[in-house]
């Protein structure tokens, strides 16, 4: 069965659009796609970080908590700056 040529001017529209729409989408996601693993990869490193200098200096657990919390507290932040960035450009008259 074939479309009414209005019906399917009306699809393929749509579907050239389609691209469009889902690039944007995944440029306003990217931001937060690394989110994860960006966190995840500053709590290794300040938690290798922490172990290091805890043996060297005998002050087991501490500075590996502290390198820690030291990454998590960055990466919320960044989140949270990643967010406000976010919503300011989509708040901004055009």
């Amino acid at each position: 069965m074939k479309l009414p040529s209005g019906d399917s001017e009306k699809q393929e529209t749509k579907y050239k659009q389609l691209p469009d729409s889902l690039s944007g989408a995944m440029r306003e996601l990217a931001p937060f796609t690394q989110f994860g693993i960006m966190m995840a990869l500053s709590i290794y490193i300040m938690n290798w970080v922490g172990n290091h200098f805890d043996e060297k200096w005998n002050t087991e657990p501490w500075l590996t908590l502290a390198g820690i919390l030291f990454a998590i507290a960055a990466s919320f932040y960044h989140l949270f700056r990643a967010i406000s960035n976010t919503s300011d450009k989509k708040n901004k008259p055009q």
